[in-house]
């Protein structure tokens, strides 16, 4: 996109009516060219400073009939506060600011007042653009979880575990790492390890560290919460302050809990939680950011960014795993493959069953086809083999749905050969493209 065409089509930007195509080649643009950024940002100044405190919206027979009016003035000359090329963006942010002012529109629990809609569309962009085309990305944070457990996992009675993150571009290489786990995509594909435990291969695309993803790409992150503000998700409060702006952002949990809350807090996204979020203004580039998760009346610090650069040089070795000797990567694609039509065929209880089954004769062919992961650290483990050996199924459930999780859940009460008794939910799912069954947690 030329000089040219953005500022023919900037408006659209301004506005709030840009569609998606539209929107990311505008940014972009606006990230490359300072001339048109620092134009931009005018408009977006001027915008803020005469934006009324009263918040209602306009119709859109009036918004056109002022773009109207304006594209009649413009062929006048008329609008000359800035320069000529950017007529029609100025005019635009006046369109903005008449169209609050002039008419509202009544929604079902009120009067809807949208100025703080477009404040915040503006906002989102300015920090998309920010955060759009970076060279590279590391980052340390904080996380309530388990060490060496699965990274999507919150647990709001443990401690917090420290992680950090590496992504550079051109070729696109990630690494995310805390105690006792580690995943690294190389760009054709993405390697798990479990301290000791777990070595396995996975195509480019696998979702091995869950909502974390979104934190490989920052500008996904305002994209994000931008779509979820557009559907009314959310409750949104911007703070902007002299040095920094503060993005704070309430949000109930995501999810079907009619069956069970099981999966109730157990992931950001499948909780109550609040999303606090800082910019730094001179660069409009995420400093900060804080997830509290509710629960009884209270707010409980999850996730704590602790910090965050951009653009620094990321050394190769970085993204590297070294395996201990005899160790070498598992294909999780053929072991998909190995699985026969009885077990797809099987419901998500008749699977625990076989698992468990599996586990107290210690037969490795069955487990490797519906456990994997499982299956290696048992191999590796001679503790956890003498543990399950001979395990006794007392009961096993009918499996339910809880939150986002794209599988079931199959109650469980298992008893061990010293006597313990164990109780929880086994977590199956075959959302895979072979639609093989495969226990991916809750043991």
């Amino acid at each position: 996109m030329n000089c040219d065409t953005s500022n023919e089509n900037i408006y659209l930007l301004i506005a709030g009516e840009a569609s998606v195509k539209e929107r990311e080649e505008l940014l972009f643009h606006l990230k490359s060219c300072q001339s048109c950024k620092k134009d931009y940002d005018k408009v977006i100044t001027m915008l803020q400073q005469i934006q009324p405190s009263m918040k209602v919206q306009a119709s859109n027979n009036l918004k056109s009939n002022i773009m109207n009016e304006i594209k009649r003035k413009e062929k006048k000359n008329n609008f000359v506060f800035l320069k000529s090329k950017w007529s029609k963006v100025a005019a635009v942010a006046a369109i903005v600011v008449l169209t609050l002012i002039i008419v509202p529109t009544v929604y079902n629990k009120g009067p809807k007042l949208s100025t703080e809609a477009n404040a915040m569309e503006i906002f989102f962009n300015k920090s998309i653009a920010a955060l759009k085309n970076l060279q590279s990305v590391m980052a340390e944070f904080n996380i309530r979880t388990i060490p060496g457990d699965n990274f999507e996992l919150i647990d709001l009675n443990a401690d917090f575990v420290k992680h950090s993150l590496w992504k550079r571009t051109n070729p696109d290489k990630w690494k995310i790492q805390k105690s006792g786990r580690t995943v690294l995509n190389d760009g054709k594909n993405q390697y798990l390890y479990v301290d000791n435990k777990l070595a396995l291969k996975m195509k480019s695309e696998a979702e091995a560290i869950g909502w974390l993803q979104i934190l490989l790409n920052p500008d996904l992150i305002m994209e994000n919460e931008r779509k979820m503000a557009e559907k009314n998700k959310a409750e949104y409060n911007i703070d902007e302050q002299s040095k920094q702006t503060i993005l704070t952002i309430k949000a109930k949990a995501l999810g079907d809990y009619s069956k069970s809350d099981y999966a109730f807090n157990s992931s950001i996204l499948e909780s109550n939680n609040t999303r606090i979020y800082t910019f730094d203004n001179s660069t409009d580039r995420l400093i900060k950011m804080q997830i509290f998760i509710e629960k009884d009346g209270k707010n409980y610090l999850v996730f704590d960014l602790l910090n965050i650069k951009y653009n620094d040089l990321i050394s190769e070795n970085t993204f590297s795993i070294t395996l201990p000797a005899g160790t070498s990567w598992m294909n999780y694609e053929e072991m998909e493959l190995k699985q026969s039509s009885e077990i797809k065929n099987m419901k998500s209880e008749e699977v625990a069953k076989l698992f468990f089954e599996s586990l107290s004769k210690l037969d490795y062919n069955t487990l490797n086809k519906i456990a994997p992961e499982i299956t290696s650290m048992l191999k590796k483990d001679n503790d956890f083999q003498k543990e399950v050996k001979n395990l006794v199924i007392i009961n096993i459930d009918k499996s339910f749905k809880s939150g986002l999780y794209p599988g079931e859940f199959v109650p469980y009460e298992i008893k061990f050969k010293n006597g313990e008794i164990k109780k929880m939910n086994l977590a199956i799912r075959n959302d895979n493209k072979e639609k093989s069954w495969m226990v991916d947690g809750g043991f």
